[in-house]
Formats: C-alpha cells, structure tokens, sequence
C-alpha cells in the first residue's frame, strides 16, 4: 500500500572532503573482501556504468553484525540492525574510521531489507572450513529499514554515483523530532551553503542540504525548506519549514524555486539570462516607488513613473545579489537583455527621459522627439554604468525603441526594435529607405566611445504598412514585444516579427513570398553580417492574422519560430503534435522551424486548446529541443501526465512545454504544465538551463502562486508581481537509439513514459506509436543497455542488453489497430525477468523497448521502436 509520506534526502551522498585526503584504489578495506563476481549474464554485468553500489548480503562469510556490505568510491557502508555504518580509510596515514549513524529512540533490532536484486552473485571460500564457505550470495542496489520508528522508514541506496540515505516519514509525522547520532564524530558544524559537516580524526564528511516540497492528495505541491540543525558534537536533526503534516514531502522535478520580485505596484520582468557563474539575470521595467534594490546599487531608487530595472538572483533564489533602477524622470522600460563573455549586463528598451543616464563619448547623448531606444552596458555587480547611449531619430518620428539585443563574443552590440522614419542608417545598408508608417530597424553597435563611429551599421526592414503588434505601448503587460533577434555563427542577424505590409521584402524562392496571406503575417529574415545583404525574408502565416513573438537558431541555422494565429490554414508539417487549430476560432499558439535558407518549412504545428492561446518566448536546449511560454486560457490546453500543475487555476495562466520535434504526433509533447495562481499569469521571456531546466521570468497578479520556501520573494507584494523562477521540464524517462529504424508505414516508431518516476506510485504507462497498422506488438524491458542489429532476421534494433523480460501475459501482447498504437499500465510490483516476476526499487534504472510484427518486401519479419530508460525514486 502507497503512504503518503515525507521524503528527506541528506545529501544525500557522502563523500570525504579533506584536501589532504587521496583515494586509492589499492588501499584495504579491513571488513569488506572484494571477490571477483560470479557473473551469471557477462552481458549484464558489462553494462552496468561503474562505479556502482551493490550491498551484499552477509550470509556468514564475514564475521560482523552487518546484514549488508557495501562500498562506493571512498565510502564503505555497513548495514547494521538500527544503524548505518560508513567506515572511511587513509592508506597513507594507515587509519581507518567509522561513523555510527542512528536514530535516537528508533527500534535498535529493525533490520534492513535488500531492494532491487542486481544480476551477479558473489562467491566466497575463506579458509579449510568449508562451513565459512558461501556461494552465490546475493546483492542488492539499496536496502530498507521499514519502520525504524513509528512512521518512519530510512533507504540506504546510491545517487549521483554517491552513497545516499533517505528518510521516509508517513503523513502526519513530524521531521522536526528526527535527532540523529553520528558516534565516532568529533564534531558537527553545517557550513555556508547549509551542507552538514561531520568532522572526523581523517578527513570531513559533508551531506549536502535537500529540497523538497509537500503534495497533497490532490497532486498540487507547496514547496517547503529542510535544513540541518547542529544540537551537539555528535548529534543534529531537521528543521523543516512550511510543512502540512496532512500532505507528503518529495524530491521531485518540478518548480525547483519561484521567487516573487516587486513592489507595491507594477513590475514585469521580460529578459532573462544565466551568467556564467551561474547567478540569474532578470531585467524589465517597474512603477513600484519601493522596487527591491540593493547596497551599492547604481541607481538605488527611482524618480516614479516607468523606469528600467536590472537585478542579479544567485542560482538558488535565495538571494537578491544585486539590483538596481536604470531610468530617468520620463517613462522608462527594459524589454531584453544579454550578457558580455567578462559577465557584464546589457539591456536595451525604449526611454522618454530626457535625463536617461549617458556615458561621455556614447554614439547619442541627448534625446530626439517622444520615445528613443536605448543600449547600456552595466558591470557584473550592476554598480558602475560602462556605457549608455540613446538610440533614436534627431526629428519628429517619436517612436523608436528596441525590442531584443544580442552581444558578439568580441564585443558589438546587435539590437532590433521598431522605428518611424529618419533613423540613422549606414550607406549600403540592405534597406536604406523607409518603407511606410513603422518598420522593424536592425543596428551594430561597438560601444567604443567613440561617438559616431560606435554605429557599425544600421538598416530598415519594412514595407509600406505597419511592422509592429498593434502598436504596442512598449513594455505594457497586454502586448507582446517584437520583433526578435538571434546571431548566427557567422555574425549574421536573423530577425522574425510581424507585417502588415503588401509589398514586404520577401526574397527569391523563399517558402511563402509575398503577397500576405491575411490581414497581418509573420516574417523570418535573415541579414549579413555587414548588415549589407538580405540574405532570405520569407513570410509565415494563413488567410487571418499572425505574430511572431519568439525566435532562436538551432546549431545548423535553422530558425524556430513560435508566435499566435487566427488562421485555421497555418502552415503545419506532416506528422505535428495538433494539426489543427481549435474550431472556437480563438488565437492559437504555433511553433514552427524555417529552413536555414529561408526556402523551405521543416516544422509547424498549431498548440494549445478551445481558448486564447500566444507563445511568448522560447529557446532551444542543446539536444534541440524547443522549451516555449506564453499565456493560456484554455482548459483543455494539452499537459503530459507528469506536469507540476495539471489543472487552469485561474481565468488564464502561463504554460510551460518541451518538444522534440524528431519524433511525431503526440511522441513530440515531452513535457507540458501550467504554470499560475488564482489570477492571472504571464512569462515574458525564458532559458533553457539544459536537461529540461527552464530559467522564466514574467508577471503576475496572483497572490497565490506557488512560490518556494527560503527563496527571495516568497509572497505577494500586491499589484502586478514580476516573477522569476526555474522548474525542471525534463521527462519522466530518457529516450535514447533514437530514431528508431523505419518501418512499413514509412517512419520509425517510437516509445514513450508517462506517469511517475517514484517506484511507490505504481504509476507508470508505456505506449508505442507509429506501428504497422493491426500488428501484433509487446513492451521488453531490462535494466541493462545494449544494442543488437536485426536480431532473428528482424530489420529493426534491440536496444536492450543483459537480462530482458517480455511482457507477454494475460491482455499484455496487443494488436495495434488502425491507429498503429499501443500501450500498457505497467505493474512496477510484477515487471517480468527471465526468471521471474520482481518489483521495481527506488535506485533503479529500467529500460523499455516494444517489439511489433512488420513486413519487409512482402516477407514476414518484426521491427523495434526507439528505447526510454526510467530511473525510479
């Protein structure tokens, strides 16, 4: 039976931290022997990544009270009845130590149980008596002492390639109360970043600080913070906070924090960036008197009205390192940025100060007429202003500002934005001449101080009507700032936005030239490095109306795109995650990936559901996956079954999506979630941190979104909120000998996971998508990797090593229909091995793969889909 519980997980890993401590695989570890294993699947056994954790049984080969041995890198760990032992050795000072490790008023005989039985045996012939002699002796991935104390199980297992040991509390038991003794300690201390610190006679042991959070019956989370409390030299114990006892506690992907950032009023993040140290950059514009700034700012407070902020998170949330106002006494607002390779901030947005600050040689110093665009630069630590210049027209235009900047690796600045005439554009710039009413503008700036001679390069981009988004007021919650900006590895600038123009300069051969297709249009362009040549314009859109909100290049310079629609004939691919637009006729959400040269669509689909739907922003993650946001009113807007928050809490809400694009239908919808409060939500710009982390930053007048314990902001400062967060979006599995080969039907098919990576939930679906239509398929699974070429005579590749189970009983082979799918709940307690029925254990990693029947040249042959691992908590 599943109990709901909490989950505290020190360090987990433990490892020695003394400088002067050297592992040595040659040293002797005094309780354990290291016999050869009797492997009985060499296959298996090769597989497995070492280092690797096996505990083995003590069947009497050793005499210890241990039940279990194990060890893992420099830590050997003894499983004792009530206790853990690690005992650590220094070789070169001939010393070896343990560390008891137990709970006080725990049950002194609760003995441990082995969970997940790996594939070898041990054998062990230790002197003439044969009765200390063993064969075939077990070993386990981790062990479980169930019930040490009333409620509470403690899992010894490995993490990380580190020894890990979690404690397990039922509903309703209190953490605080937890007081473990660490004897053979000579101290206890926790150190600046938390970890809890046992010092000993050779060396320290560290235990790293969890996070965790509650979820309740409901499968909502409220984030909670455990942290170490030192009691005495040998003892410590938990301080949990903002824990319902009602609910259980996890470590669990999710929102790994969510910070409010505000004052009493307006504030709306809308760039984000990771420097490289990996502090948080967030910037966008505020009217709150009482913005959070910090010591040493350089411009610690405002003047009122609009006004430009940059702030600096560290990586945790927790602490607002650095923040600081930019603006003058006009109507300011920061609406991208980026940041130099030395880690200085560059933000640009649009002013109406007269007063903006400015740096003595900057290419503009003073202000022309209504709004200019501005570029500053800002150290690392946002006190000194290195450079700052207006960027606008001298006459009577009066709307010119910039949308998004990138910074070259030697120094240019690139901004684009939207202008009214009379701009400052450079001789042979590939469109000299306005085109009409407000064009999309691209400029290069070396930031020299060099006055005029900082302006590389300037160019329109633009026909006769109107390149921007209804006119925006720039920065305002309820537009969408465009266009968008990314550098190629060439140096050349592709831009994407929104036309309502005729005579839009499209390019020969480009995928959809002019004219427009509706009222308005999307536009991808690309321009030269010298900002000389346009090198493709191609248009993106449908008989109605589109916008292109978001852009970044993959690394073979293609663009993906993502932006809203009212067209039902949006350009879409073969194989899209939703073909079609929702028949409400509501704005719909579209991603879409443009050739490198512009001629040709390699990807488009429609997302989202029966109500109003826009992306935002997106970025690409180095696998090339496409992470997207935007603002959704949608019920029914399409979540996996592992998403944060499954369900709209308010009339809209931002969402969150992961997709691979490699695969096709609904295989590509790796991870979707809401994201919001009671009110209303959206995320202006994002990130991607890599392994499906996502770095979002936006607005919000929900007072209850759900915010972590510890971090800077963790409630509602009233208005609108800006909101900064990271969640983790990566899939319950890892897919991998990905594509698969094709089969009869043209393509490859595919596997998926859904559901839960926690061993306990028994929750866990496998389906298999693009089959041969009403062929006879089954799921394989092994916890080992391997890669056969056309096994038995099939044209497709096991992807499986070692031992691997069928799931061939009663309902589990299945015949694919005409939609070519199949798929299984699986029973995590009875997953088949070729010698039986075993249950999945926490620490361990599986392996799923579907066989089916197909047909090659008229002969009866099979075939395989890709393959996902799942490592279950």
């Amino acid at each position: 039976m599943h109990r709901n519980r909490l989950h505290v997980s020190p360090l987990v890993a433990l490892a020695l931290v003394s400088t002067s401590f050297a592992a040595s695989d040659s040293r002797s570890a005094p309780a354990v022997e290291n016999p050869a294993p009797a492997v009985k699947d060499p296959a298996a056994l090769a597989a497995i990544p070492g280092p690797t954790l096996a505990l083995v049984e003590n069947v009497g080969q050793w005499d210890s009270p241990a039940l279990f041995h194990g060890r893992l890198d420099e830590v050997e760990v003894h499983l004792l009845p009530g206790a853990v032992q690690f005992q650590l050795s220094r070789p070169d000072l001939d010393r070896a130590i343990a560390i008891r490790v137990s709970l006080e008023g725990g049950d002194p005989d609760c003995e441990p149980r082995g969970e997940g039985l790996r594939p070898e045996t041990r054998s062990y012939f230790r002197g003439k008596d044969q009765s200390r002699w063993a064969t075939d002796v077990r070993s386990f991935s981790s062990a479980l002492y169930r019930d040490l104390a009333p409620g509470l199980d403690l899992r010894v297992r490995e993490g990380l390639g580190r020894m890990e040991w979690d404690l397990l509390l039922d509903a309703g038991v209190s953490g605080e109360g937890l007081v473990l003794r660490c004897d053979g300690a000579e101290d206890i201390a926790v150190d600046d970043e938390g970890s809890l610190v046992i010092e000993t006679e050779i060396g320290a042991i560290r235990m790293s600080l969890p996070t965790s959070w509650t979820v309740a019956e409901d499968g909502t989370t409220e984030p909670v913070r455990a942290t170490y409390v030192r009691i005495d030299e040998q003892r410590f114990r938990f301080e949990v906070a903002g824990r319902d006892r009602d609910e259980a506690l996890v470590i669990d992907p999710g929102v790994e924090w969510a910070s409010y950032l505000g004052g009493s009023e307006l504030d709306v993040v809308l760039g984000t960036r990771q420097a490289a140290n990996g502090d948080l950059v967030v910037t966008g514009f505020t009217r709150s008197p009482d913005f959070p700034t910090t010591a040493g700012a350089y411009q610690p407070s405002g003047s009122g009205g609009d006004e430009a902020f940059v702030s600096v998170f560290d990586s945790s949330g927790t602490t607002l390192l650095h923040s600081t106002y930019l603006a003058g006494a006009g109507l300011d607002g920061a609406l991208a940025l980026d940041l130099t390779p030395t880690g200085e901030v560059v933000v640009t947005g649009y002013t109406r100060s007269t007063d903006f600050p400015t740096t003595a040689g900057a290419y503009q110093t003073s202000k022309g007429t209504g709004f200019d665009a501005f570029v500053a630069r800002l150290s690392a630590d946002l006190m000194t202003l290195e450079h700052s210049t207006y960027f606008g027209d001298a006459g009577a235009g009066g709307r010119d500002w910039a949308t998004d900047v990138a910074v070259d690796a030697a120094g240019p600045i690139t901004i684009c934005g939207v202008a009214r005439a009379d701009l400052p554009i450079t001789p042979g710039a590939a469109q000299g001449t306005f085109g009409g009413f407000i064009d999309v503008f691209v400029a290069r700036i070396d930031p020299a101080g060099g006055g005029s001679s900082d302006l590389l390069w300037c160019t329109y981009l633009g026909g006769s009507g109107d390149e921007s988004f209804n006119n925006p007021f720039p920065g305002s919650a309820n537009s969408v700032s465009t266009p968008d900006l990314a550098l190629g590895g060439d140096g050349s600038v592709t831009v994407a936005g929104v036309t309502r123009s005729q005579d839009f300069p499209t390019t020969a051969g480009a995928f959809q030239e002019v004219p427009l297709q509706g009222n308005s249009d999307a536009f991808v362009a690309r321009i030269s490095a010298d900002g000389s040549t346009l090198e493709y314009a191609t248009l993106l859109g449908g008989s109605s109306l589109e916008v292109a909100t978001a852009l970044s290049l993959d690394a073979q310079g293609r663009a993906v795109v993502g932006g809203a629609t009212l067209s039902g004939n949006f350009p879409v691919s073969p194989g899209a995650l939703q073909p079609n637009l929702d028949a409400s006729g509501t704005d719909g959400a579209w991603i879409a990936m443009v050739s490198s040269d512009g001629s040709a669509l390699e990807y488009g689909t429609y997302l989202g559901g029966s109500g109003i739907e826009n992306v935002i922003c997106l970025d690409l993650e180095p696998t090339g996956a496409v992470i997207a946001s935007g603002l959704t009113q949608s019920p029914n807007f399409p979540v996996t079954p592992t998403a944060s928050q499954p369900a709209l809490s308010g009339t809209s809400d931002a969402f969150l999506v992961r997709i691979d694009t490699t695969h096709t239908g609904s295989a590509q919808l790796a991870h979707s979630t809401y994201f919001g409060g009671s009110e209303g939500e959206d995320v202006w710009d994002l990130r991607a941190l890599g392994s499906g982390r996502v770095l979002i930053g936006g607005a919000t007048s929900s007072s209850d979104v759900p915010m972590t314990a510890g971090s800077f902001g963790p409630t509602y400062s009233g208005g609108v909120d800006a909101v900064v967060a990271v969640l983790d979006l990566g899939d319950v599995a890892t897919r991998y000998c990905s594509p698969a080969v094709v089969n009869s039907t043209g393509i490859p098919a595919s596997i998926t996971a859904a559901g839960s990576d926690l061993a306990a939930d028994n929750d866990l679906t496998l389906e298999a998508t693009d089959l041969p239509q009403m062929s006879t398929a089954f799921f394989l699974t092994s916890q080992d990797q391997g890669l056969v070429l056309n096994p038995g005579g099939s044209q497709g590749n096991l992807c499986l090593g070692g031992s691997i189970g069928r799931y061939v009983g009663p309902g589990q082979i299945q015949n694919s229909g005409t939609a070519g799918t199949v798929s299984l709940a699986l029973d995590l307690t009875s997953t088949p091995t070729p010698t039986g029925l075993v249950a999945v254990q926490a620490g361990e990693t599986w392996n799923f793969q579907a066989w089916f029947r197909d047909s090659l040249g008229g002969s009866a042959t099979s075939n395989f889909t890709d393959a996902v691992s799942v490592t279950f908590r």
